[in-house]
């Protein structure tokens, strides 16, 4: 939180950088009254309005102490040069960068809009720069076409396979109802079918897990889907996110396994039901499909 409050109070510094101060040895002042000194320059275009810039910074009191930097969570900051980029001196600074340039500000405390809280500032901060990498406008706006292009053809075949699996689970609930399905059971007493175990990583307790499902009751009306708003359930197994029947059963697969699971009542909702959907003592099916293990 703290390096949040640096990052906004650094990029919003007025405009006015030093002014009255004559430029001091081994620095420079731009057209619009940035104080700056090179430590790498390369040659190459620079980015300009609308471009996406990936870059890590630092900021430094008159003594050297650190600030604060995006080094220390080892995150460089991602961001899009605004139309108006007149009031950040890093973004101004930025700009006057190619890639794989480093340069330092140096920021008057006179021209601060207030003194960071528990800091010892005198005359001035010191703000180092290293642009990593940038997208031009142009490609930048390619960039997000082609990606929500990807977005909308994956999302039509999350929603294509839902309602296939909606139709082969319907099959299969017929099929259990009739005592006609093999199916294994659990200690618990919860019954399951692996489809597929999955070869990507293993779901971990407590460990985040995305997972794309179908529930439907005994009769084949269908309660609850991921898969037709294409966004599939995040939770944590064994810390009760989930009922229990979920808990256990999710463990026996790994990123990409598919599973059918039949939980009895005291797995799932109890004597309680959940509202409208499922009446008590229901017995529920689910299709599951791990589509994501960990971040």
């Amino acid at each position: 939180m703290k390096n949040i409050r640096y990052i906004l109070f650094v990029c919003f510094l007025p405009f006015f950088m030093g002014c009255g101060d004559s430029t001091p040895e081994g620095y420079s002042i731009s057209d619009d009254g940035l104080v700056y000194k090179f430590h790498e320059q390369n040659p190459g275009p620079k980015p300009g309005l609308g471009a996406q810039v990936t870059y890590h910074f630092s900021m430094r009191n008159e003594d050297n102490t650190l600030l604060t930097s995006s080094r220390l969570s080892g995150n460089p900051v991602k961001t899009i040069i605004p139309n108006r980029v007149r009031g950040s001196v890093m973004l101004r600074g930025v700009q006057m960068m190619s890639k794989g340039d480093s340069l330092t500000l140096r920021v008057s405390v006179d021209s601060l809009p207030r003194i960071p809280d528990g800091q010892n500032i005198k005359n001035y901060v010191f703000v180092d720069l290293k642009l990593l990498d940038f997208l031009p406008f142009d490609e930048f706006m390619k960039q997000q076409q082609r990606q929500d292009s990807i977005r909308r053809i994956k999302v039509v075949e999350i929603q294509k396979f839902g309602e296939e699996q909606k139709e082969i689970l319907g099959e299969r609930v017929k099929q259990y109802a009739s005592g006609k399905l093999a199916t294994q059971t659990a200690p618990s007493g919860l019954k399951y079918i692996i489809h597929k175990p999955g070869e990507g990583k293993p779901v971990v307790q407590q460990e985040p897990v995305f997972t794309h499902y179908i529930g439907m009751l005994k009769d084949g009306t269908v309660f609850d889907e991921s898969f037709i708003k294409a966004k599939a359930l995040e939770f944590r197994p064994g810390l009760g996110e989930v009922i229990k029947g979920w808990d256990e059963g999710i463990q026996f697969l790994k990123e990409g396994g598919e599973a059918t699971l039949f939980i009895p009542a005291e797995l799932g909702y109890g004597a309680s039901g959940f509202g409208d959907k499922i009446p008590p003592n229901s017995e529920i099916i689910f299709f599951v499909q791990v589509a994501k293990v960990g971040h």
